[in-house]
């Protein structure tokens, strides 16, 4: 029976979504991944039982499994650049005809070097002010389709090489004219002037049309309708989700946050636009415990996890700095699946991780500042403490940025320690989110997973 399932993260990134699915891919026989936000900066680390890993950002993350597919939608970014690399990089894994396995929607937006350039620039600029960007360009491009739409570069655009040069000429005089005023503020360092380099360059625009033209060349673009063949074929659809709830650009804390719907609504529009007719099932992961990677609030984190509980492949970067633990926050998972929209099952991640500390407590509630005693924002407030944050109306910036300061000096309510015992640990996770737990994780690989109270893995 074909079927499909959108797997969420309900956190702030990191719970694991590019290995549950290639583990969910692992017993179908012709898998499809659907890329349904966001771009390259998204980091999905796969590790084989025979020893690969790849860190996916563009290609779906079933990309091992024979015969899977990926399809990148409207709604994703593309990098051509980055996208190659990571071919490259799978092409030496095994992976041979990896980009006869893509398809890519002609409206997908394309990301160029000058978007990434003023992207850095301006985090250089704000110095300990940083959004926590992964520096991609992710936000300038998205900037620049909403208030110039008719110079925004496409990935169909990339087979007409006059319009290209063109859509490339306008960006970089467009970063040059945005970034003047900030330049004087930009700090002397070595990566100031790497950047400065890419936004200056006139020979770059050449260099950059003749890669793209390339790229249309050697990947297959399709039409939006094509979603619907690719997905027919498939006996298996996942909608890989990038990036987190709690980093959404609507009802994410801005401003930390990705310009991008992180929620399950890209995908569930783009169900409903092929008019799919099999069943869906609707995946919320956590970590058993929270992470954030970057600046911005972060109710429980502990610094001594984060020095206890490294994780294996985040670590600090030149752009989003430290990679940051806390304590599993019921308060914030209940805001995240009520921004999200219901799931039918969670998947509780990283639960190996939890011998490497002794100190795990859960948090259920949040002790406000007295300022701020009867916020408006939040929910089941008694004495000072609240037990919910209110979700707000979309495309109210102004609404999550009050709630980011709050929070910012919002203190944890601790209300107990993690079980040692695991199935009494998913029993509450069950009570607190009032979901059950149908998938769990204790390792990197697909055999370090199970269907939760079934034999087969992956099985509904």
């Amino acid at each position: 029976m074909k079927k499909a399932i959108i797997v969420t993260d309900l956190g702030y990134g990191d719970a694991g979504k590019g290995s549950m699915v290639d583990f969910l891919a692992r017993d179908a026989h012709s898998p499809l991944v659907v890329r349904h936000n966001g771009g390259p900066q998204a980091a999905h680390n796969v590790v084989t039982s025979d020893g690969r890993h790849h860190t996916f950002a563009q290609f779906g993350s079933a990309s091992f499994v024979p015969g899977s597919r990926t399809h990148l939608s409207r709604f994703m970014l593309v990098n051509p650049f980055n996208l190659m690399a990571e071919a490259e990089h799978l092409v030496k894994l095994g992976e041979l005809d990896i980009l006869d396995r893509i398809t890519i929607d002609r409206d997908a937006l394309v990301i160029t070097p000058w978007h990434i350039a003023a992207n850095r620039i301006r985090e250089l600029v704000r110095a300990g002010g940083r959004h926590g960007s992964c520096g991609q360009g992710i936000g300038e491009t998205k900037f620049d389709s909403i208030h110039f739409p008719e110079f925004t570069l496409t990935v169909g655009d990339l087979t007409n090489p006059a319009l290209v040069r063109r859509k490339l000429a306008w960006v970089q005089n467009l970063k040059q004219i945005q970034l003047q005023e900030i330049l004087e503020d930009l700090p002397a360092v070595e990566q100031s002037q790497k950047e400065l380099e890419v936004l200056e360059s006139s020979e770059l625009i050449d260099l950059v049309a003749d890669y793209y033209r390339g790229f249309a060349a050697t990947v297959t673009i399709v039409d939006g309708s094509a979603l619907a063949t690719v997905a027919e074929a498939a006996d298996l659809t996942l909608f890989e989700g990038a990036q987190a709830v709690l980093l959404d650009e609507d009802y994410g804390f801005h401003p930390y946050t990705t310009w991008s719907v992180t929620t399950q609504a890209n995908a569930l529009t783009l169900l409903s636009e092929i008019d799919y007719r099999y069943p869906v099932k609707r995946l919320g992961l956590t970590r058993a415990y929270m992470v954030r990677h970057g600046a911005g609030p972060f109710v429980s984190e502990e610094h001594e996890l984060s020095v206890q509980v490294p994780d294996y492949h985040n670590g600090n970067n030149d752009w989003q700095h430290g990679f940051r633990v806390g304590h599993l926050d019921f308060v914030a998972l209940r805001y995240a699946l009520a921004a999200n929209g219901p799931v039918d099952e969670l998947a509780i991640t990283n639960l190996d991780r939890l011998t490497d500390s002794d100190g795990w407590s859960y948090v259920d509630g949040y002790q406000l500042p007295e300022t701020h005693a009867t916020s408006p924002y939040f929910t089941g407030v008694k004495n000072g403490i609240a037990s919910g944050i209110r979700v707000g109306p979309q495309n109210q910036r102004d609404y999550q940025e009050a709630i980011t300061k709050v929070l910012f000096e919002t203190k944890p309510v601790f209300s107990g320690s993690i079980p040692t015992d695991q199935e009494q640990f998913l029993e509450l996770i069950e009570e607190k989110l009032d979901t059950s737990v149908g998938y769990i994780s204790a390792g990197m690989t697909a055999n370090e997973k199970k269907r939760r109270h079934h034999n087969q893995p992956g099985q509904s």
